[in-house]
């Protein structure tokens, strides 16, 4: 069962026989027991790629048209794993989700030198942007392709991404946020609401009500809960063995190493 904050911190101050509150804001002592949750919780995500934080999205596209095969990662997101993007023909009814490719910067910029802007000025286009490294502002130059769908992808900084192509004819100034489909990790906002209702599975809840109880008993009553500390132990011990309920993989993508992602 999944409770509230409220509920979380009204359990933890009875087993520590502490007065009863309607609310996390009642008593300092039961905003310090919520504070206490949220560190917990804080703690659960940070150990591991759980599950329950990840989530699909899709980029944010700019709004720069001179620059239109950059998109952006949305700040919530803390970890991409995978990028699509919708090469659907005029001539087809469905959507056709097509992998890109991700390329690291080195061979990203080998790729451009192979397109020849001289040659080609009709298909290829060069857009350049600025970069500020410390208290030195730099320009890029990019060399884009803008008569075919994107395949290929690189990031600078962790969090724009460059593409290789656009097809002018169908995006007609850039790529278009809702043709991305991507999957990642979400950082969750923890709040300090009597209704927040923290966002974990049924063992990690257990393991956060247990966790929590153990440092409440500790820090605020000099005391050791050694039944929520048993409890605590045995449900960390299930959850690195156990972190989904679904069937997967070895290949599935938050148990493996991304080909992007943000620290």
């Amino acid at each position: 069962m999944r409770y509230t904050l409220l509920e979380i911190v009204q359990r933890i101050l009875s087993a520590m026989d502490s007065d009863e509150v309607n609310s996390i804001n009642d008593t300092t002592e039961s905003y310090q027991v919520a504070l206490l949750v949220e560190g917990v919780y804080n703690d659960i995500l940070a150990e591991g790629n759980l599950p329950e934080i990840g989530t699909m999205f899709e980029l944010t596209a700019t709004t720069d048209t001179s620059k239109p095969t950059l998109m952006t990662v949305p700040e919530d997101i803390t970890s991409l794993e995978w990028v699509k993007y919708n090469t659907q023909a005029d001539a087809d009814t469905f959507p056709t989700w097509t992998d890109m490719k991700f390329l690291d910067l080195d061979d990203f910029h080998e790729l451009m030198q192979g397109y020849n802007a001289e040659d080609d000025t009709t298909n290829v286009d060069i857009f350049t942007h600025t970069i500020a490294n410390n208290s030195v502002t730099d320009t890029i130059t990019f060399t884009i392709h803008n008569d075919r769908e994107p395949a290929y992808y690189t990031s600078f900084d962790d969090g724009t991404l460059i593409f290789d192509a656009y097809k002018s004819t169908v995006d007609l100034t850039n790529l278009v946020k809702s043709k991305t489909q991507c999957w990642g990790s979400i950082s969750p906002t923890f709040t300090l609401s009597d209704t927040f209702v923290p966002r974990l599975n049924q063992s990690q809840s257990s393991l956060l009500m247990n966790e929590a109880k153990a440092r409440a008993f500790v820090e605020l009553k000099q005391a050791n809960n050694t039944n929520a500390e048993g409890h605590a132990r045995r449900l960390r011990i299930r959850l690195r063995n156990s972190k989904r309920k679904m069937p997967h993989d070895s290949s599935w993508p938050l148990s493996t190493l991304p080909n992007y992602g943000r620290k």
